[in-house]
């Protein structure tokens, strides 16, 4: 187990000490495995709180250039005005980086305000020339963590 050594100890997996503790699911990639195709840019949209989930790989993400945050206030989701702040934050991505592939995804309250990100992807993916898809990935809803769509 990470930080406590590198011996057997009882109950332990031997598998965990090979792969590293990962839930018993070695291959699972998570936020990675959504930056992984090349020119891919991942775009994080939530509240402050939200962004520290998962934040040693959203950091690491981040400083390889694959990952933005768009962190939203309470009025912003109250007003409907992320809408057009996740809008301007796509095209500044896709002015600056200039990527092939652009993923949506972000905390619970997308999923808590029914967001038709269906026809706001498309509509991104027509202004940009580029291809917008949203990852839906909200723990409170249940997902598959490894899902590609």
């Amino acid at each position: 187990m990470e930080g406590r050594g590198h011996g057997h100890r009882g109950g332990e997996n031997p598998k965990e000490r090979e792969h590293g503790h990962r839930g018993g699911r070695s291959e699972r990639k998570g936020y990675r495995a959504l930056a992984e195709k090349p020119g891919t840019h991942l775009l994080f949209i939530g509240a402050r709180s939200c962004s520290r989930h998962k934040g040693t790989v959203k950091l690491e993400l981040q400083r390889e250039g694959k990952l933005t945050f768009l962190v939203l206030e309470e009025v912003d989701w109250i007003t409907g005005g992320y809408l057009e702040q996740i809008a301007e934050a796509a095209r500044e991505i896709a002015a600056e980086k200039q990527p092939e592939h652009l993923v949506l995804f972000g905390g619970c309250q997308i999923e808590l305000l029914s967001t038709d990100y269906e026809t706001l992807t498309q509509n991104l993916s027509r202004e940009l020339g580029i291809e917008v898809r949203f990852h839906k990935g909200c723990h409170l809803t249940g997902y598959d963590p490894d899902a590609m769509q």
